[in-house]
């Protein structure tokens, strides 16, 4: 079944704002929201380019190499493919040609200046020299920030299948288990949840003093009795991401870990019930912190979440230069972080949906009321 993603009226009324009568982009998050499939050559092969261009009548063309021609005519929701031959023409003889033949060369397109490299932008500027280039980026950050109906399903989809693979995988656990054998258990039970439909997937598991270290992958360390254990997944499915943080005690829950987890929990919940239309990022990042300031703790680095979608990480993120004002439809990866005086490292993240009646946990395979223990 071909997926059709783009929310056309509202990327036109952005690029009507932005003064744009036509848009190239070139990454490959913007080229599945317009053409509904993901060319995985495309972040393999990061020079073998994948473009689309959408005019503002909402026409899109792809413009692909040609080994990859096939693939996305059977796949793409988009009709008119144009190939190029790699080491041959270069994707920009073609561009050129489609902007041409819509009357475009002397018009103001946007270009995805933040994926482009500049020997493509000069290419292409060679190409429609009375072309006026203008950045599009943030007409396709803006377009996304909201969910269409669709997007949210996906995205719910998301977060259940990879909270319930980290719920079973740690039901399954043992004391003295290498982390790389949970790992490997969280990805089985992901491709048994989604008929092998999950994609992306990467993974972490951090016993012990592991913990401190961010995005650790997990290696043969044990699972050790009296120790923490942080657990992530991320993965994709229909195109859209989850990416969610459990932890677990290993042999019994201690004092210090259940006293701080429920802190790093509790600063979790109230994080998660402030993400609500009318909100900003920035004020809800700056409320995290004082929440865990004023229960002792410490935080690293400077995001306290962030929307996720085609991307991991997508517009508005939960950091203290942000100003966007939340609004219903958004899908927020809620992860405050949370420190201990003796640098155990606790960390929970979650999707949630922004609606006008509150919000909702689309990661809800979980309870996160109680430490989960591993014995």
């Amino acid at each position: 079944m071909k997926l059709k993603v783009v929310n056309m009226p509202v990327l036109l009324n952005e690029m009507r704002a932005a003064e744009l009568d036509a848009a190239i982009v070139a990454s490959p998050e913007n080229f599945f929201y317009l053409s509904g499939w993901k060319i995985q050559t495309q972040v393999l092969i990061r020079d073998r380019l994948a473009l689309g261009i959408v005019t503002a009548d909402g026409v899109i063309t792809l413009v692909v190499a040609t080994n990859e021609e096939t693939q996305t005519r059977r796949f793409a929701s988009v009709e008119d493919v144009r190939p190029y031959g790699e080491f041959v023409d270069g994707p920009m003889k073609i561009v050129a040609e489609v902007l041409k033949e819509k009357g475009l060369t002397k018009a103001r397109i946007g270009v995805e200046t933040k994926y482009l490299t500049q020997a493509y932008f000069q290419d292409l500027q060679y190409r429609v020299p009375s072309a006026t280039l203008a950045a599009c980026d943030a007409v396709f950050d803006k377009t996304r920030m909201v969910k269409t109906a669709p997007e949210i399903e996906a995205l719910k989809l998301a977060a259940q299948g990879t909270d319930e693979a980290i719920k079973r995988a740690l039901a399954s656990a043992k004391s003295g288990d290498p982390e790389h054998k949970l790992a490997r258990s969280m990805v089985d039970n992901l491709f048994e949840i989604g008929h092998g439909e999950f994609r992306d997937i990467t993974w972490g598991v951090a016993a012990g003093p592991n913990t401190l270290t961010v995005h650790y992958w997990g290696e043969d360390r044990q699972l050790g009795n009296d120790e923490m254990v942080r657990i992530n997944i991320r993965a994709s499915i229909k195109g859209y991401y989850s990416h969610l943080f459990r932890l677990a005690a290993v042999g019994r829950a201690n004092e210090q870990h259940r006293t701080w987890y429920q802190k790093a929990r509790d600063v979790h919940y109230r994080a998660i019930e402030r993400l609500r239309p009318g909100a900003r990022a920035c004020d809800l990042y700056h409320a995290a912190c004082k929440d865990i300031e004023s229960l002792g703790g410490s935080y690293r680095g400077s995001l306290m979440g962030h929307s996720t979608g085609i991307a991991l990480h997508e517009n508005p993120r939960i950091q203290p230069l942000d100003e966007t004002v939340l609004a219903a439809g958004m899908v927020i990866a809620s992860e405050p972080r949370v420190i201990d005086p003796n640098y155990c490292y606790y960390h929970l993240e979650d999707l949630v949906l922004v609606t006008e009646k509150g919000p909702v946990r689309l990661s809800d395979r979980s309870n996160l009321d109680e430490l989960f223990v591993i014995q």
